[in-house]
């Protein structure tokens, strides 16, 4: 049977910033150029297809303040730089549920920022989105709910069924962070979710910083049938909340 996922629960990152409370709508465009190959003596249009990209659309509701919503679109409208865009469209799940949901993600440049003002509703914001590269879907290796203070691991690892062997893509967002020492944060995997290596080494995360960042695994690369999230977390005090996702190319 299907498992449905109700629209309210996604949630959405850009970068280190987790608009979710501040949006309303995304929508994800994957698109491919065609080129005619139609001649004379046919009746029909035909075709083949050229180069793939994606768009993304966001819109929202206004709000004006130093680091809000409208800040950023504003600072990186037409900015050049590609954004670490990771939207988990089945929403992030109770603690330890969230693994293995699906995320959509993309590094993306803003090319447009709208602000929509009615009479009868609030303020909005919008902004439009390409995508270096097609939005690839991929899964959650950390469930988000969670405020990490110590060394850990997913508990047991997701399974593809089989290895795949054109690299992949890992994220990591990381919107809130107390605690009093460094963390770092892989992706690893796995041929018999028993012995793992590591796939993936984000950056490590300095104490009390909020980052993100997005690692592309070489095309032709074997990623085995497991994954898994791993974090070590160094400090004394204080806990990493963050996103992680990974996938297949």
């Amino acid at each position: 049977m299907p498992t449905f996922r109700h629209g309210k629960n996604t949630k959405v990152f850009i970068n280190e910033f987790d608009l979710s409370t501040q949006l309303r709508e995304v929508n994800t465009t994957a698109e491919a150029d065609t080129a005619e190959t139609s001649a004379f003596g046919t009746t029909d249009k035909t075709y083949v297809i050229g180069l793939l990209g994606t768009s993304l659309t966001l819109s929202g509701m206004f709000s004006g303040a130093a680091g809000e919503i409208d800040a950023l679109f504003n600072s990186w409208n037409g900015d050049d730089i590609d954004k670490v865009v990771s939207i988990y469209t089945e929403g992030v799940g109770a603690a330890g549920s969230g693994t293995g949901r699906a995320v959509q993600q993309a590094p993306g440049k803003f090319t447009m920022r709208t602000i929509p003002s009615t009479l009868t509703d609030m303020v909005g914001i919008q902004a439009n989105i390409i995508s270096d590269g097609i939005a690839r879907s991929g899964r959650s290796l950390h469930d988000y709910v969670t405020a990490e203070s110590s060394t850990g691991n997913m508990a047991s690892g997701l399974d593809n069924g089989v290895l795949t062997s054109n690299g992949g893509s890992g994220h990591l967002n990381v919107p809130i962070n107390t605690r009093n020492g460094t963390s770092i944060i892989k992706v690893q995997h796995s041929t018999d979710n028993s012995a793992w290596a590591d796939l993936v080494t984000f950056a490590t995360v300095n104490a009390s910083t909020i980052t993100s960042e997005r690692i592309v695994v070489a095309p032709l690369t074997t990623v085995n049938r497991y994954l898994r999230g791993q974090w070590t977390i160094a400090g004394t005090t204080g806990a990493i909340t963050f996103a992680l996702s990974f996938a297949r190319h």
